[in-house]
């Protein structure tokens, strides 16, 4: 805003976006990019490894409510890690906020009276705040959430492949990838160090690799909705919203681009005086 810097980039925080659109100086625009935001219950630490504990944490989260709240409209629920703008996507999503529905699911698997996990996140923001809506709406379940904010270092080994170690991780997840199969598979694949919940069902394996070896787009559409299917039902992870990232240009600056996952083309980028 005080003319220091031309480009910026993450742009993230609703409240920077609303106050930087007010300064006719400055031009923001959305990219085609954007950010998950989910939940990523480790299912190697108890109670997380029961898909109804799972199911409890999601059906007992208004994601809505989160959503607009801290995002002022710019944020979208997303049940996937899939945007609306991309081919591959489906709108199945099994666990619409019912919380009598998640306390009946708590005492089916044992937790009449709910039980304690630590909710263990990087120290920035957005994620500090809506941590912090997370634990506050849990509660109302009687899931006792301790959060626990780390340095991004310590939460990645926190939450290394096939570890118990983490609890339930809270992250996020940059969109789109250079494939339908790598946007999902790096979030959840067997092997891929994303893969923060320790996520393992071979049907989800089985089907995730059959699409790279079909080319008709309407088959592929029609597995990854199958795909979309077993993961939501087992509630592997719990995604609450995506957020569309955004830069902000001087209006000086002249014919600045980006490309599909956001990154800025400055081939061709000049300015006036």
């Amino acid at each position: 805003q005080g003319g220091d810097i031309n480009i910026t980039d993450y742009l993230n925080a609703a409240t920077s976006l609303d106050t930087l659109k007010t300064n006719k100086n400055v031009e923001v625009i959305r990219t085609t990019a954007g950010d998950h935001f989910a939940l990523y219950p480790n299912h190697l630490h108890a109670p997380l490894g029961d898909s109804r504990v799972r199911q409890a944490i999601s059906l007992a989260l208004d994601k809505q409510a989160i959503c607009d709240a801290l995002t002022r409209g710019y944020g979208t629920v997303a049940p996937f890690p899939v945007s609306p703008g991309q081919w591959f996507y489906n709108s199945y999503d099994p666990f619409k906020y019912d919380p009598a529905k998640a306390k009946q699911l708590l005492t089916e698997a044992g937790f009449p009276n709910g039980f304690t996990i630590k909710l263990q996140n990087i120290a920035r923001e957005p994620d500090n705040t809506i941590v912090q809506a997370v634990q506050s709406q849990l509660k109302k379940v009687g899931i006792n959430v301790e959060i626990e904010s780390i340095e991004r270092n310590a939460w990645v080994a926190l939450f290394a492949r096939n570890s118990d170690k983490g609890e339930l991780a809270f992250g996020r997840w940059t969109f789109p990838r250079v494939d339908a199969y790598m946007q999902i598979y790096n979030n959840l694949g067997a092997s891929a160090i994303g893969n923060y919940s320790n996520y393992s069902n071979t049907k989800f394996n089985e089907l995730l690799e059959k699409t790279k070896s079909v080319y008709d787009v309407a088959e592929r559409k029609a597995l990854f909705a199958d795909i979309q299917k077993i993961v939501l039902d087992d509630a592997a992870n719990i995604w609450i919203y995506q957020m569309p990232r955004h830069i902000a240009r001087n209006v000086k600056v002249q014919n600045l681009k980006t490309d599909q996952e956001g990154i800025w083309i400055l081939r061709d980028v000049w300015m006036t005086k």
